[in-house]
Protein backbone atom coordinates (compact mmCIF):
# COMPACT_ATOMS: atom_id res chain seq x y z
CA UNK A 1 0.00 0.00 0.00
CA UNK A 2 3.15 2.62 -0.08
CA UNK A 3 3.12 5.19 -2.29
CA UNK A 4 -0.94 5.56 -2.36
CA UNK A 5 -1.73 4.86 1.40
CA UNK A 6 -5.35 4.10 2.50
CA UNK A 7 -6.62 7.40 4.80
CA UNK A 8 -8.47 6.18 7.91
CA UNK A 9 -12.28 8.29 8.32
CA UNK A 10 -14.86 7.25 10.24
CA UNK A 11 -18.89 7.13 10.00
CA UNK A 12 -21.51 6.03 12.65
CA UNK A 13 -20.48 2.24 11.18
CA UNK A 14 -16.68 2.86 12.54
CA UNK A 15 -13.49 3.05 10.65
CA UNK A 16 -13.83 3.35 6.64
CA UNK A 17 -10.88 3.01 4.59
CA UNK A 18 -10.35 5.01 1.39
CA UNK A 19 -7.83 5.60 -1.29
CA UNK A 20 -6.16 9.06 0.05
CA UNK A 21 -7.78 11.58 -2.16
CA UNK A 22 -11.29 9.89 -3.31
CA UNK A 23 -14.10 11.79 -2.34
CA UNK A 24 -16.55 10.58 0.25
CA UNK A 25 -20.42 10.34 -0.19
CA UNK A 26 -23.65 9.56 1.29
CA UNK A 27 -22.33 7.06 4.18
CA UNK A 28 -22.81 3.23 4.88
CA UNK A 29 -25.46 3.20 6.78
CA UNK A 30 -27.43 6.34 5.72
CA UNK A 31 -30.63 4.92 5.48
CA UNK A 32 -30.55 4.48 9.34
CA UNK A 33 -28.47 7.59 10.02
CA UNK A 34 -31.32 10.25 9.31
CA UNK A 35 -33.36 7.79 12.28
CA UNK A 36 -30.02 8.01 14.43
CA UNK A 37 -29.69 11.74 14.13
CA UNK A 38 -33.65 12.74 14.91
CA UNK A 39 -32.96 10.91 18.02
CA UNK A 40 -29.83 12.18 18.96
CA UNK A 41 -31.42 15.74 18.21
CA UNK A 42 -34.84 15.48 19.64
CA UNK A 43 -33.73 16.86 23.09
CA UNK A 44 -32.37 20.00 21.82
CA UNK A 45 -35.64 20.67 20.15
CA UNK A 46 -38.17 20.29 17.47
CA UNK A 47 -37.02 18.80 14.23
CA UNK A 48 -38.95 19.94 11.02
CA UNK A 49 -39.21 18.99 7.88
CA UNK A 50 -37.68 21.63 5.60
CA UNK A 51 -37.72 21.74 1.91
CA UNK A 52 -34.63 23.02 -0.14
CA UNK A 53 -36.66 26.07 -1.32
CA UNK A 54 -36.32 27.77 2.28
CA UNK A 55 -32.47 28.43 1.23
CA UNK A 56 -32.34 31.80 0.73
CA UNK A 57 -28.29 31.01 -0.48
CA UNK A 58 -27.11 32.65 -4.13
CA UNK A 59 -25.94 28.86 -5.61
CA UNK A 60 -28.40 25.51 -4.99
CA UNK A 61 -28.64 23.99 -1.50
CA UNK A 62 -25.72 20.95 -1.77
CA UNK A 63 -27.77 17.83 -1.66
CA UNK A 64 -26.83 16.74 1.36
CA UNK A 65 -27.98 19.22 3.04
CA UNK A 66 -31.35 18.82 1.40
CA UNK A 67 -31.30 15.88 2.53
CA UNK A 68 -30.38 16.61 5.94
CA UNK A 69 -32.84 19.34 6.27
CA UNK A 70 -35.82 17.15 4.75
CA UNK A 71 -35.26 14.22 6.50
CA UNK A 72 -33.91 15.56 10.28
CA UNK A 73 -34.75 19.02 9.99
CA UNK A 74 -33.43 21.37 12.74
CA UNK A 75 -35.78 23.65 13.71
CA UNK A 76 -36.00 24.68 17.18
CA UNK A 77 -38.13 26.85 19.16
CA UNK A 78 -39.91 29.79 18.64
CA UNK A 79 -40.31 32.58 21.51
CA UNK A 80 -41.36 35.31 19.23
CA UNK A 81 -43.21 34.98 16.09
CA UNK A 82 -41.47 38.06 14.39
CA UNK A 83 -38.30 35.90 15.28
CA UNK A 84 -39.60 32.49 13.99
CA UNK A 85 -37.85 29.37 14.94
CA UNK A 86 -34.15 29.30 16.22
CA UNK A 87 -32.24 26.24 15.57
CA UNK A 88 -31.01 23.99 18.25
CA UNK A 89 -28.14 25.09 20.75
CA UNK A 90 -26.65 21.57 22.07
CA UNK A 91 -25.31 22.46 25.34
CA UNK A 92 -21.29 21.15 24.83
CA UNK A 93 -19.58 22.80 27.85
CA UNK A 94 -18.39 26.06 27.33
CA UNK A 95 -20.29 28.13 24.06
CA UNK A 96 -23.21 25.62 22.53
CA UNK A 97 -23.40 24.68 19.26
CA UNK A 98 -25.96 26.30 17.70
CA UNK A 99 -27.82 25.02 14.14
CA UNK A 100 -29.89 26.66 12.54
CA UNK A 101 -33.20 25.83 10.67
CA UNK A 102 -32.52 26.17 6.51
CA UNK A 103 -34.34 29.62 6.26
CA UNK A 104 -31.90 30.89 8.39
CA UNK A 105 -28.72 29.05 7.44
CA UNK A 106 -28.00 31.50 4.15
CA UNK A 107 -27.96 34.46 6.63
CA UNK A 108 -25.57 32.63 9.40
CA UNK A 109 -22.73 32.90 6.37
CA UNK A 110 -22.13 36.65 7.30
CA UNK A 111 -19.05 37.06 9.15
CA UNK A 112 -17.22 34.07 7.01
CA UNK A 113 -18.70 34.14 3.55
CA UNK A 114 -19.00 37.98 3.41
CA UNK A 115 -18.14 40.73 5.46
CA UNK A 116 -21.02 41.60 7.69
CA UNK A 117 -20.62 45.37 7.94
CA UNK A 118 -19.79 45.77 4.12
CA UNK A 119 -21.37 42.74 2.08
CA UNK A 120 -17.95 42.13 0.45
CA UNK A 121 -17.27 39.12 -0.15
CA UNK A 122 -14.07 37.61 2.54
CA UNK A 123 -11.39 36.56 0.51
CA UNK A 124 -10.19 34.01 3.18
CA UNK A 125 -13.56 31.68 2.83
CA UNK A 126 -13.10 29.31 0.66
CA UNK A 127 -16.24 29.23 -2.13
CA UNK A 128 -16.69 25.68 -1.37
CA UNK A 129 -17.33 26.38 2.11
CA UNK A 130 -20.90 26.72 3.33
CA UNK A 131 -21.12 26.89 7.62
CA UNK A 132 -23.74 24.35 9.03
CA UNK A 133 -23.10 25.36 12.95
CA UNK A 134 -21.34 27.32 15.08
CA UNK A 135 -19.81 27.53 18.61
CA UNK A 136 -19.18 31.33 20.06
CA UNK A 137 -18.21 32.09 16.43
CA UNK A 138 -16.04 29.04 15.29
CA UNK A 139 -17.49 27.38 12.34
CA UNK A 140 -18.42 23.97 11.40
CA UNK A 141 -18.14 23.97 7.54
CA UNK A 142 -18.93 21.93 5.10
CA UNK A 143 -16.80 21.45 2.63
CA UNK A 144 -19.08 20.93 -0.93
CA UNK A 145 -16.20 19.69 -2.98
CA UNK A 146 -16.09 16.41 -0.95
CA UNK A 147 -18.36 16.59 1.55
CA UNK A 148 -16.03 16.31 4.86
CA UNK A 149 -16.81 18.69 8.04
CA UNK A 150 -14.22 21.06 8.79
CA UNK A 151 -14.01 22.98 12.15
CA UNK A 152 -12.16 26.40 12.58
CA UNK A 153 -11.43 28.46 15.79
CA UNK A 154 -12.47 32.15 14.77
CA UNK A 155 -10.14 35.22 15.43
CA UNK A 156 -6.74 33.85 14.12
CA UNK A 157 -6.74 36.24 11.01
CA UNK A 158 -6.76 33.35 8.40
CA UNK A 159 -9.09 30.32 8.50
CA UNK A 160 -6.92 27.27 8.83
CA UNK A 161 -9.86 24.25 9.54
CA UNK A 162 -9.12 20.68 10.51
CA UNK A 163 -11.34 18.12 9.51
CA UNK A 164 -13.54 17.24 11.98
CA UNK A 165 -15.46 14.22 9.85
CA UNK A 166 -15.47 12.62 6.66
CA UNK A 167 -19.52 13.57 6.44
CA UNK A 168 -22.38 15.73 7.97
CA UNK A 169 -24.02 12.88 9.23
CA UNK A 170 -21.06 11.69 11.42
CA UNK A 171 -20.17 15.05 12.10
CA UNK A 172 -23.62 16.35 13.75
CA UNK A 173 -24.24 12.95 15.39
CA UNK A 174 -20.74 12.74 17.04
CA UNK A 175 -21.54 16.52 18.73
CA UNK A 176 -24.94 15.32 19.63
CA UNK A 177 -23.14 12.36 21.39
CA UNK A 178 -21.26 14.61 22.80
CA UNK A 179 -24.52 17.30 24.21
CA UNK A 180 -26.28 13.86 25.61
CA UNK A 181 -23.49 12.93 27.33
CA UNK A 182 -23.01 15.80 29.23
CA UNK A 183 -26.74 16.55 29.78
CA UNK A 184 -26.96 13.07 31.71
CA UNK A 185 -23.25 14.17 33.95
CA UNK A 186 -25.16 17.49 34.35
CA UNK A 187 -22.84 19.20 37.31
CA UNK A 188 -20.61 16.17 37.73
CA UNK A 189 -19.44 17.21 34.80
CA UNK A 190 -17.28 19.73 35.94
CA UNK A 191 -15.72 21.24 38.94
CA UNK A 192 -15.84 24.47 40.83
CA UNK A 193 -13.71 26.37 38.81
CA UNK A 194 -16.06 24.47 35.89
CA UNK A 195 -13.37 22.26 33.86
CA UNK A 196 -13.71 19.08 32.72
CA UNK A 197 -13.66 16.80 35.60
CA UNK A 198 -11.53 13.59 34.47
CA UNK A 199 -14.50 11.17 34.99
CA UNK A 200 -16.55 13.35 32.59
CA UNK A 201 -13.86 13.28 29.67
CA UNK A 202 -13.72 9.52 30.15
CA UNK A 203 -17.55 9.16 29.98
CA UNK A 204 -17.70 11.10 26.67
CA UNK A 205 -14.79 9.50 25.31
CA UNK A 206 -16.59 5.83 25.98
CA UNK A 207 -20.09 7.44 24.60
CA UNK A 208 -18.48 9.01 21.75
CA UNK A 209 -16.14 5.81 21.03
CA UNK A 210 -18.89 3.75 20.64
CA UNK A 211 -20.99 5.37 18.61
CA UNK A 212 -18.09 5.99 16.34
CA UNK A 213 -16.87 2.33 16.64
CA UNK A 214 -13.39 3.23 18.61
CA UNK A 215 -12.00 5.55 21.20
CA UNK A 216 -9.18 6.04 19.12
CA UNK A 217 -11.32 7.96 16.74
CA UNK A 218 -13.25 9.52 19.54
CA UNK A 219 -10.11 11.01 20.91
CA UNK A 220 -9.23 12.31 17.53
CA UNK A 221 -12.81 13.81 16.63
CA UNK A 222 -12.56 15.36 20.12
CA UNK A 223 -8.70 16.63 19.36
CA UNK A 224 -9.72 18.55 15.62
CA UNK A 225 -12.72 19.86 17.89
CA UNK A 226 -10.46 21.03 20.37
CA UNK A 227 -13.05 20.12 22.89
CA UNK A 228 -12.04 20.94 26.74
CA UNK A 229 -8.45 21.64 25.54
Amino acid sequence: MAGDLVVVFFNMGGAIWRPRGQNVGRPILAAMNDELLRSLLSPWGELRSQRASDWKGSFPLPPVLVEFYEKVGPWGATYFDGVGPIGLSLDVGGSPVCIPPLHKLWGCQAGYRWNARTGEPEARWKEAWVLIAEAGGDPFILNTQNGEVLFARHGAGDWRPKLLAPDLETAIGSIAVVANSMARLGEAATDEDFNLVPRARDEVVAALGSFLGTTLLARKFLEAWEWYL
